[in-house]
């Protein structure tokens, strides 16, 4: 995995926020259309399971082009 995250960096420089937002920047879509961005650091946060006491932390970032995560009721996924 980790192999393959650094060929489609080499293959895809990371857009930037600042680049995202410049309209003089030319987007470069892979073979997928999907686009390597470097996300801004938001925060961390720290939990543990409450079963087996290991802790685990989740780091939350953000960048322009990545959409605002919203709220689905189940009834919408049947769709």
């Amino acid at each position: 995995m980790r192999r393959e995250y650094e060929r489609l960096l080499k293959q895809n420089k990371p857009m930037t926020s600042e680049e995202f937002l410049d309209p003089k920047y030319d987007m470069q879509l892979d073979h997928e259309g999907g686009i390597v961005v470097e996300p801004k650091q938001a925060f961390v946060m720290k939990s543990h399971d409450v079963k087996t006491k290991e802790k685990f932390f989740v780091n939350v970032v953000t960048h322009p082009i990545i959409d605002e995560p919203e709220e689905k009721n189940f009834v919408d996924y049947n769709v």
